[in-house]
């Protein structure tokens, strides 16, 4: 079945190519960059400073880099991974981020569109299957979902059932409302992991969360 992918960009695929590289470059003059921050008056004495730059061996200089390579190689698995990369056909979409791969299909698609940077899908629910960042222009990816007859929309539909979410909101539950709380904290603390987490709770009971302006809104799915 013909598909198309939309992957790393070319600008993302150099980033990440050249990481190992740089890795290596900068670990193999690691002694003569330390000789030079010796200079520096508070760091002249430090121990791992002096021991690290007093290595002048050429051997040492390779194991060095090579221990960069691996530490950038390592990095860019990483890096790859934190990148969305979607293949279509006309059954279904694959999805591949966070290291995890899901599928979703045709059938169960409301409509798809671009809100900001994010990548938006919904289902007929109103549910969001996915909400991530992506450098695609608009305009690309509405001619590849389009070509596969895929419910493209240049702006979210439901845009006016978000509303913003304080604490306590009369309008949701009680543990809506304590999942929304420690997600603010999340965000706060820089904790991504558990904030993606926590907004699949509450997936889980209907509510569909959003970010703007370092707040969070929020919209009742239908839940048919």
């Amino acid at each position: 079945m013909n598909s198309e992918k939309l992957g790393l960009n070319a600008a993302e695929k150099a980033f990440i190519m050249a990481i190992p590289i740089a890795g290596a470059i900068i670990f193999y003059f690691l002694p003569s960059l330390l000789l030079l921050i010796k200079k520096i008056p508070f760091l002249s004495d430090n121990q791992l400073i002096n021991f690290i730059a007093g290595l002048e061996s050429g051997w040492v200089h390779w194991l060095l880099a090579g221990i960069g390579l691996v530490a950038g190689a390592l990095f860019s698995a990483y890096i790859y991974t934190e990148i969305l990369k979607i293949e279509v056909d006309g059954n279904h979409i694959v999805i591949d981020i966070h290291d995890m791969k899901s599928e979703v299909y045709r059938s169960d698609i409301e409509s798809i569109f671009k809100e900001g940077k994010m990548l938006v899908i919904t289902d007929n629910a109103g549910l969001e299957l996915l909400r991530e960042t992506t450098d695609y222009p608009p305009g690309r990816l509405k001619d590849t979902f389009q070509k596969y007859h895929y419910p493209w929309t240049d702006h979210d539909p439901r845009s006016a059932q978000f509303f913003e979410w304080v604490t306590d909101h009369e309008n949701l539950s009680e543990r809506a409302n304590d999942i929304l709380y420690n997600r603010r904290q999340a965000k706060r603390d820089d904790e991504e992991k558990r904030v993606r987490n926590l907004r699949q709770d509450l997936m889980e009971i209907g509510i569909v969360v959003k970010d703007k302006n370092g707040r969070q809104y929020v919209r009742i799915a239908d839940r048919r």
